[in-house]
């Protein structure tokens, strides 16, 4: 695996060297997406892999429930349909539709849904809901997992959106914009709504963690024990730096994803904002998702972010840079990517073989490796490879697992260094005697 990763890297580095030579820029490349299956039994329910190319706009969605639009009181909406997960899934791709139609976009538009359900057994009527509302549309990619709980009392499902539409404009100049209170009166100053267009440059990072070595060199710890709003506080500051070594600002992360374990709410994570310099909020497209525990002791908080800023010099050929992090040096805690280049999403895979039996029952390690055998599988596809991804959104059923799980990667990845990556541990996943699920982004040179 370690040689076929190293030489397919050497034929996307000549890639690279060719598209400089031609001169090809971003936007001389017009928009292309591409919804695709690789399991048979997918289609007409969710694609495998949505591609996007070439001249586009990226609208990111915050993560959609069944919030009453129309409540006021703030950060504490009242919620609709309690009880019936068919109707609030309806219900929240509706708003969804709506949202996009501010930004000139549509269902249609979606190449990548994160759906967040509380009771894994809802998994069938989740995917009646998308074939009701997608019809004939082409169907995004689709990730699932059974988190403890939601943001809001009496809320089944939660989902997040990211949609690609062609960029107009004549010049592509890199701009973002923030579309807010769309339907939320109750999240005052909120951002529902970001659009990005124009030539980029996008890093994909690793978990943010509020966590320190242990002194005897075993599992890490984390800094502030069981403090929410202290661990909250660390990781925003810990972000603002990340993104001023980058060259930017707060102001350039796109999507933010809160794992949170124990009782947090959303006033709390209000809280932990209220405790920043206004210069260090951040209020972009978000989720918080309460999990049932993360992977060092006393840990209560985990950041996932995508940031993205102006494309460095002329943007002319397509670069990949990756920074190791410096407590895991095997893995990148950034990876950006800038240039004429293709992104491909891909849904949720675990060790379900094409008629639904779970493969390495019981064997954590084998689930690992056989998932990411299908990851490179369907990646093959569309010419790509396993050193084509940016990014692995990781979910577990017990942290535990965890030193398994650096095996696994250590084995799939060999010497190369790993892909940002963020780890969590989710009450289930949708298929019954599933341990590992991985959400993979993957860039290519266009």
């Amino acid at each position: 695996m370690k040689t076929v990763i190293q030489s397919l890297a050497v034929i996307a580095a000549l890639g690279s060297l060719l598209l400089l030579s031609s001169g090809l820029r971003a936007e001389d490349v017009q928009f292309s997406k591409r919804a695709l299956n690789v399991v048979p039994s997918h289609q007409g329910h969710f694609s495998d892999i949505v591609t996007v190319g070439g001249r586009s706009r990226t609208i990111f969605v915050w993560g959609v429930g069944a919030e009453d639009e129309d409540s006021t009181t703030q950060y504490a909406p009242q919620v609709r349909f309690r009880g019936e997960f068919s109707k609030q899934c309806n219900y929240a791709l509706d708003k969804i539709g709506r949202m996009l139609a501010t930004r000139s976009a549509g269902l249609a538009d979606i190449v990548m849904l994160r759906v967040y359900l509380t009771d894994a057994r809802n998994v069938a009527d989740l995917y009646k809901c998308i074939d009701q509302r997608f019809v004939d549309l082409p169907r995004p990619t689709l990730t699932i997992a059974n988190i403890s709980q939601l943001a809001h009392s009496g809320m089944t499902i939660e989902i997040e959106a990211t949609a690609a539409i062609a960029n107009l404009d004549s010049d592509n100049t890199f701009s973002i914009f923030r579309n807010r209170e769309t339907l939320g009166k109750w999240n005052v100053g909120a951002t529902e709504v970001l659009e990005v267009a124009g030539s980029d440059s996008t890093t994909y990072f690793s978990g943010l963690h509020a966590i320190q070595g242990a002194p005897d060199h075993g599992k890490p710890v984390a800094m502030f024990p069981q403090d929410f709003v202290n661990q909250c506080g660390y990781v925003q500051k810990k972000m603002k730096a990340e993104m001023q070594a980058l060259g930017g600002t707060n102001d350039n992360v796109v999507r933010s994803t809160a794992f949170v374990t124990g009782d947090v709410q959303q006033p709390d994570s209000a809280k932990c904002r209220a405790q920043l310099p206004k210069e260090d909020t951040v209020r972009v497209p978000g989720t918080l998702l309460n999990i049932s525990q993360l992977g060092a002791l006393g840990e209560t908080y985990t950041y996932d972010i995508i940031a993205m800023m102006p494309a460095p010099g002329e943007g002319k050929a397509f670069v990949r840079k990756s920074r190791a992090d410096d407590a895991n040096p095997e893995v990148a805690a950034t990876v950006t990517v800038s240039g004429a280049r293709r992104t491909l999403y891909l849904s949720g895979i675990g060790s379900a073989a094409d008629d639904g039996s779970v493969e390495s029952l019981g064997n954590f390690e084998g689930q690992c490796r056989a998932s990411m055998r299908r990851v490179d599988k369907e990646l093959s596809t569309q010419d790509a490879t396993l050193a084509d991804v940016a990014k692995m959104l990781v979910f577990v059923t017990d942290s535990r697992y965890v030193d398994e799980y650096k095996r696994c990667m250590a084995e799939i990845f060999g010497s190369e260094m790993q892909p940002a990556q963020t780890f969590v541990n989710v009450a289930r996943l949708p298929t019954p005697g599933m341990l590992f699920q991985v959400d993979v982004i993957a860039v290519t040179a266009q």
